[in-house]
């Protein structure tokens, strides 16, 4: 059975484990990112006509204080709009993938928005509505800080050439592997 390395957090590595082990993948974890909550009580939603969420962690961050009201959810892809479906947020409207796809797919939105966001971006949604001349704020709930040294078996696994392959999910992660330029 070939062998992949997880680097996502790990919650998330687990989860991708479980669903690719069905495939005959052997896993190894090391979280090169790990999540931490920023909020410590929830979000002020009065006036706020939709939401909009660039990563699941934002959803899941918001819903740790219990159900939301069900506002409409602008997502950035679909899986921070499957987050969304599960936290009961609806109608849930999913972009491309992209920050400049969500960006664009904004123009539809109505009213008052309020982007729930990790510390650290790659597009600023909240500049781009606020240029277009949209009521918008936004809320970091979360950070998306460097993780762990990776563990003994992870590290010789890497030094033997065992692993197969990386699953990487984002930009920032596959530079935290990477390490120091």
């Amino acid at each position: 059975m070939p062998l992949i390395l997880l680097t996502r957090p790990q919650a998330q590595s687990e989860a991708f484990a479980a669903e690719i082990a069905h495939d005959g993948w052997r896993s190894l974890i090391w979280p090169v990112i790990e999540i931490t909550p920023l909020l410590s009580a929830p979000p002020d939603l009065a006036g706020v006509d939709a939401l909009i969420f660039t990563s699941a962690r934002a959803v899941e961050a918001l819903a740790r204080f219990g159900a939301p009201p069900p506002l409409p959810a602008w997502c950035v892809g679909p899986a921070t709009a499957a987050a969304a479906r599960r936290a009961g947020l609806g109608p849930v409207i999913a972009a491309e993938g992209d920050g400049e796809a969500l960006v664009a797919a904004l123009a539809m939105a109505d009213g008052r928005l309020l982007h729930i966001r990790g510390r650290d971006a790659s597009v600023d949604i909240l500049g781009a509505l606020r240029r277009a001349g949209r009521d918008a704020r936004e809320v970091v709930a979360y950070a998306a800080e460097p993780g762990r040294e990776p563990e003994a078996r992870v590290g010789a696994a890497i030094a033997a050439g065992e692993a197969a392959g990386v699953a990487l999910f984002s930009p920032r992660s596959a530079a935290l592997l990477a390490g120091p330029p």
